[in-house]
């Protein structure tokens, strides 16, 4: 039960994310693309992929964090 709500909360994390943000992770991370490969399919630089995967990341584990985890910080 506990990981299915983990799940449940990684999904709403995700589906809020800007969509350019959003697909990057489904492609890297649901459809196993390589960088290349989402470059290609999206029309910008791998540099660019790495970025958005990199800030949607971050993104989606300050929806994760506990509000007392980031209150210390």
């Amino acid at each position: 039960v506990q990981k299915e709500e983990a799940a449940q909360q990684v999904r709403e994390a995700v589906s809020g994310l800007p969509p350019h943000h959003r697909d990057v992770l489904l492609l890297r991370f649901m459809e196993g693309l390589s960088y290349q490969e989402i470059a290609d399919e999206m029309d910008c630089s791998i540099g660019t992929v790495k970025s958005r995967i990199h800030y949607a990341l971050k993104k989606v584990g300050r929806r994760l964090r506990p509000e007392e985890e980031e209150e210390d910080e």
